[in-house]
């Protein structure tokens, strides 16, 4: 992912400002994030440094491994230009991810493997991770020649990134990444159905994406990612074009041949195509190959859902109760994920979920469970996923586990217990039975430590655990295990294929697995161990559920997941066992071990890591600014000089800012010369200050909701030296508390929201000065289910009779900056969507959504004990955007309406929205 500031006008020109502060960082750590109590070790050689909290040698020594081999033998279709990174691996975090980042220039692992194998195939974790990850390490290497490496060595990895990055898009390197991964394993994300199941179902759908949509995505229809376009171009491209084709194309175009459009026009030398040619050519090609791929025509009947909409929804896990219902997860662009119970053709809502990486829960006899994610407060690279139990019968929901890493939870049929996925910090895999009633583990299971679980269920007489396993290569099998003697019995045998969800009914077990082109349901009897496939669904069958002669599960649609149902009497039961993955390179089998040295990383090692030296901006500020991060990202020096065009200030600076205590310690200095107009008279001076304190930035997010608690505390000393001759000592306290229910994909805002910040400053020296500031906010849901009611409330206060002011007054549409000593503000918004065109030119910029904004602003100056009024209204029209295909960008065009106030008039201005919601 890339992440940028954008810059308005008034500003230099809008390709300079990207490319000076564009940096990629897929799920970059957090500053100050890991907990100062992990003790580190590295492995360092002349490619790669791995640092690991030190019980992780044996990972650091196979990632270490695969990244050698790799940059050794798998360079060639790439670049062999390398540059040697550092690695950081964090076993605090449930999230499945890896990242590069330019800025500085490191890569970050996380460690718990994903807890399904469809989405990234069950392919041991750290080889998958190390293959993806190292290639962008190649990627970004190799584009660092020409006008890309002339302006790192002027500004430095920021420059790197963000020139790289406008030459090159960014479904090159996600695609070419996967490309890597499946080319050289046994599966990879580019042999497994799932991965192209939006394209299959736009194809059965007879949708055809237009380029630039496909590029830049939609608010309002599904697209598939650009992960997936990225390894669809590219694989077509290697087998037309053969494989030195990627390599020139990225070579040339971060050279920039061609300063406009340098990827496309160096793909159109080397193939005769643009993007959006080779683009069309070859989606409509591929679209002849899924339409003879997926020709299987479906018996079965949707079920869900029972009428169209014209938003896209999911409709998942579909459960039959013992009276019938049928239970489901439901999710869309509008409305956020709840469980639901169809009775009689009504469906009723039964609870909201919280926030959570998996929509899998269990089901049994009126019993829910499934997990939802939980932030240290703290510590914001450690989370946790922790078992939520809900009771239908009783409508009450219970958090049974605390600290927990649970995945995969299923209930007994009595509600006391429940079987779930446990992934430890020592990256063990084990089976937890755990006590509903107190969150105890009753029993902790682990066969293999090489073996990941998925899916766990207990069996019909409760005395067994039936569970998919991945085993230490890849391969995937299930297992019935015995709860009290732990011996465990073969249902179906570790081969290269992906099994999914499971359910044991009876002596059966239904589950879904990979089934070229697509997955099917299939069952295996656990005694004859016969296996039948149940369906011939054409894009895909999954999360089989079998209730007497019904057979409930989910297919994709280009309009999301629907539910489908298929009657055993229709079903033309086909004798044929699981198929295996065909491959043709195994490269994690051919990587040798080696034994590299270990020492202790000390957090204190290498604290200056200088990366950048070069443009930074903030509107309305403009920075130059040399920039140091560490490796653990908690420590943040910069130092530089600041312009500021609206108060056409220079200003010298330093900054540090301390993550690995419990507060942040923020210490900053900075000088700037100053005027003013005083009694017709101009007044100049000098005004230099030095700022220390703390800040605790607290993550307080729990089900439903995310609340952030941030507090500052701290000391200021401001000199002024000329015609204003004096120094001023204060402290500055402030807390800022938001709240907001979680939101859908098309929603404007939160629909529920509140916001909080008090904020006081005061002399502590001879000279009198007192300021209080109150900020709030109330986020409400509008007429539309997009649509929301924005109030906020506003006060400064000064002293009457103060000697300094710490800042002038507040700012209001239609009259800008208000100065009173008091001030009261009130504001009321009305925001709702009005267009969503899809649509761009040029490449230049691409509108996802057109959104407006009825406003009125009332606000009570007080000055001298003199109080004025003022009241504004207008509207004003935002546009959700990408610029350069590269960015996503919010701009305001705002026109305001003084009312009460002489002079009355209007005014017409751009605006980058700021919102506290």
């Amino acid at each position: 992912m890339l992440f940028t500031r954008f810059v308005p006008f008034p500003s230099i020109s809008i390709t300079l400002v990207l490319v000076m502060v564009a940096a990629y960082s897929a799920s970059a750590q957090t500053f100050g994030g890991l907990r100062p109590s992990l003790k580190w070790s590295q492995i360092n050689t002349d490619t790669c440094r791995v640092i690991f909290p030190a019980h992780l040698e044996r990972e650091a020594q196979r990632v270490s491994d695969v990244i050698h081999h790799m940059r050794k033998f798998h360079t060639s279709e790439i670049g062999d230009r390398t540059y040697k990174i550092d690695i950081v691996l964090n076993n605090q975090s449930t999230v499945t991810n890896g990242s590069v980042s330019l800025a500085p220039w490191k890569s970050h692992f996380l460690s718990t493997p994903f807890p399904h194998s469809y989405p990234l195939s069950s392919l041991p974790w750290w080889d998958l991770l190390s293959i993806h990850e190292y290639r962008h390490v190649m990627q970004r290497s190799t584009a660092r020649r020409g006008i890309v490496n002339a302006l790192y060595y002027m500004f430095g990895q920021e420059t790197w990134a963000g020139a790289s990055s406008l030459a090159i898009p960014n479904w090159f390197y996600e695609g070419d990444a996967v490309w890597a991964e499946t080319a050289l394993t046994r599966q990879g994300r580019g042999r497994i159905p799932e991965f192209m199941k939006g394209y299959r179902a736009l194809s059965l759908s007879d949708q055809t994406l237009r380029y630039s949509k496909a590029r830049n995505g939609s608010i309002k229809d599904f697209i598939p990612d650009h992960y997936r376009l990225g390894y669809l171009m590219i694989s077509y491209g290697q087998e037309h074009y053969g494989e030195s084709l990627w390599r020139e194309v990225l070579e040339e175009s971060a050279a920039y041949k061609g300063i406009f459009y340098p990827f496309s026009k160096a793909l159109e030398r080397k193939t005769g195509m643009t993007s959006r040619a080779l683009f069309d050519t070859m989606i409509s090609e591929e679209h002849t190959d899924w339409d003879t791929l997926v020709s299987n025509q479906s018996k079965a009947a949707i079920v869900l859902p029972d009428k169209t909409s014209n938003t896209f929804t999911d409709y998942l896990y579909p459960k039959v109760s013992d009276d019938g219902d049928i239970i489901f997860y439901g999710r869309s662009f509008e409305q956020t994920g709840a469980f639901y119970r169809l009775h009689d053709g009504q469906t009723e809502k039964l609870i909201d979920k919280g926030v959570s990486r998996s929509t899998y829960y269990g089901y049994q006899n009126e019993w829910l469970a499934w997990t939802e994610t939980m932030t240290d407060a703290r510590w914001l690279e450690t989370d946790y996923s922790n078992i939520i139990l809900y009771d239908l019968r009783k409508d009450k929901r219970v958090r049974i586990t605390r600290k927990g890493k649970y995945f995969s939870p299923q209930p007994s049929r009595d509600g006391r217990q429940v079987v779930a996925v446990w992934q430890g910090d020592d990256l063990t895999s084990r089976i937890h039975i755990v006590d509903a009633m107190d969150g105890t583990v009753a029993e902790s299971i682990s066969l293999n430590e090489e073996w990941i679980y998925n899916f766990p269920q207990w069996s019909s007489s409760g005395d067994e655990i039936i569970t998919v396993v991945r085993n230490g290569v890849g391969e995937m099998g299930i297992l019935a295990i015995d709860i009290k003697s732990l011996r465990h019995r073969e249902i179906l045998p570790f081969s290269n294929t992906l099994i999914g969800a499971i359910q044991v009914t009876d002596n059966n077990i239904v589950f879904s697995a990979y089934d070229m082109p697509v997955e099917q349901i299939f069952v295996v009897n656990q005694e004859s161990l016969e296996t039948r496939c149940l369906t011939n669904d054409p894009n895909g069958a999954y999360q089989a559920f079998l209730s007497g002669n019904e057979l409930l599960f989910t297919s994709f649609t280009s309009d999301g997941h629907r539910i489908k149902k298929l009657m055993t009497d229709q079903i033309d039961h086909d004798d044929r066992s699981l198929k295996q993955i065909p491959y043709q390179l195994d490269m994690p089998a051919k990587v040798s071990k080696q034994d590299y040295p270990v020492k202790k990383y000390r957090a204190w090692q290498h604290l200056i890591n200088l990366h950048t030296w070069g443009f930074d901006f903030d509107d309305p500020v403009i920075s130059f600014r040399a920039l140091s991060n560490n490796i653990l990202n908690n420590l943040q020096v910069s130092a530089g000089v600041r312009y500021n065009y609206d108060a056409d200030l220079f200003a010298p600076y330093a900054n540090m800012q301390l993550g690995a205590f419990y507060p942040n310690f923020v210490l900053e200095t900075s000088t700037q010369k100053r005027s003013t107009i005083a009694e017709d008279e101009e007044i100049n001076w000098r005004e230099s200050d030095i700022f220390s304190g703390l800040s605790l930035p607290l993550n307080l997010s729990r089900g439903i909701y995310t609340r952030t608690l941030s507090t500052v505390l701290g000391y200021s000393q401001i000199w002024l030296n000329g015609d204003l001759d004096f120094s001023l000592s204060s402290v500055i306290g402030q807390i800022t508390f938001v709240q907001k229910r979680i939101q859908a994909r098309k929603n404007l805002f939160t629909r529920n929201g509140q916001y909080l910040q008090f904020r006081i400053s005061e002399s502590v020296d001879d000279l009198s000065a007192r300021q209080f500031l109150f900020r709030s906010g109330l986020s409400l849901p509008g007429i539309g289910v997009n649509h929301n009611l924005m109030l906020l409330a506003d006060y400064k206060g000064d002293l009457d009779d103060g000697d300094y002011q710490f800042t002038s007054g507040l700012n209001q549409r239609g009259f800008g900056l208000i100065e009173a000593d008091k001030i009261w503000r009130l504001s009321a918004n009305y925001h709702m969507p009005v267009f969503y065109p899809d649509w761009g030119f040029g490449g230049l910029v691409y509108f996802y959504r057109i959104r407006s904004n009825v406003w009125f602003e009332h606000s009570i100056g007080e000055l001298e004990g003199e109080r004025n009024n003022y009241s504004s209204t207008g509207i004003e029209l935002v546009f959700d955007m990408n610029i350069l295909n590269e960015t996503t960008a919010t701009i305001g065009l705002r026109a305001s309406f003084t009312l009460d106030t002489d002079p009355t008039g209007s005014m017409f201005e751009v605006f980058v929205p700021v919102y506290r919601f």
